[in-house]
């Protein structure tokens, strides 16, 4: 298997394959696109980890199992989101039994009007020590300033040798310009469900240079 989930038919529940069956429908490769995404970011985690860095934070955890999945015992992991989704999250976590919960700490953050690494420190989070910060399936979901404003916290307040790894959508396919009529589609399913896409890239370094990497 390119990835394991064992517990992503019962998270995402009834809507969650309804979603997933429209969106085979209208772009069929996603699913595989997902799951190599999914893959990328575990391998590369794991190598960062191997390196000695035993603090992971998920950012926007949302849905997140990899502490479920590929924790370190000596690592500790930081779900970060808002805490409706928190308890959206937790609502179906009960629903499920067998999923261990214990193996993340949540950390509850109001993203308007809270620091995430205030946040972050207030449940046990060590600034002193290097993270690997995972924020997947994020940015194109955020005006550019919400963006900017998160890369700079991350450069400035959290420890030098921490590792950032996270993806991103081409402008070109956020802007809808030029696209195939399958993009078209995507974009604008996301429209549908609420989500639409913000913020493109199609070269993150100077965003990131501007942010103080």
């Amino acid at each position: 298997a390119i990835c394991n989930y064992p517990w992503a038919a019962s998270f995402a529940g009834a809507d969650g394959l309804t979603i997933a069956e429209k969106t085979d429908a209208l772009y069929a490769h996603m699913e595989l696109w997902i799951a190599l995404r999914t893959h990328y970011l575990d391998s590369s985690l794991q190598r960062y980890s191997q390196t000695g860095i035993n603090q992971v934070v998920i950012l926007g955890a949302g849905l997140d199992t990899r502490s479920a999945r590929i924790k370190r015992p000596d690592q500790k992991y930081y779900l970060v989101d808002h805490p409706a989704s928190q308890a959206d999250r937790q609502a179906r976590i009960e629903t499920h039994g067998s999923y261990p919960n214990e193996t993340a700490t949540t950390v509850p953050c109001d993203f308007e009007h809270q620091s995430f690494v205030d946040q972050l420190v207030a449940h046990g989070f060590d600034t002193s020590q290097p993270a690997v910060i995972v924020w997947e399936g994020v940015i194109y979901y955020l005006q550019e300033a919400a963006a900017r404003h998160t890369l700079t916290q991350i450069a400035s307040r959290l420890h030098p040798n921490s590792v950032l790894l996270f993806d991103y959508l081409s402008r070109r396919l956020v802007e809808a310009q030029q696209v195939s009529r399958e993009d078209e589609a995507l974009v604008e399913q996301l429209v549908g469900l609420g989500e639409p896409l913000k913020f493109g890239l199609n070269d993150p370094t100077p965003l990131l240079a501007d942010s103080g990497f």
